[in-house]
């Protein structure tokens, strides 16, 4: 078997072990509490994206926006001294 058959073979084996164990765990819990339980973790995963996303944002923002200000006050500068 060649590298790239057994990456694929890993990644199938992989799947199908993340499978049984969450059936597994909703077996332990049950139906409705492993649904309760993954509609919190969705929800906590994507506050968790949305505050990364908008700090990034807001870095790259403040990035341009202060490159921006940083070279129009240094052309007005230099216009006040040489005109």
């Amino acid at each position: 078997m060649t590298k790239k058959g057994m990456k694929r073979a890993s990644a199938d084996v992989g799947l199908i072990m993340t499978v049984y164990y969450l059936h597994r765990i909703m077996n332990i819990l049950g139906a409705k509490l492993f649904k309760k339980y993954l509609k919190v973790l969705a929800l906590f995963i994507l506050n968790f994206v949305k505050q990364i996303s908008s700090k990034i944002r807001r870095f790259i923002f403040q990035f341009i926006l202060l490159k921006f200000t940083k070279n129009y006050f240094f052309l007005s500068f230099n216009r006040l001294i040489f005109d």
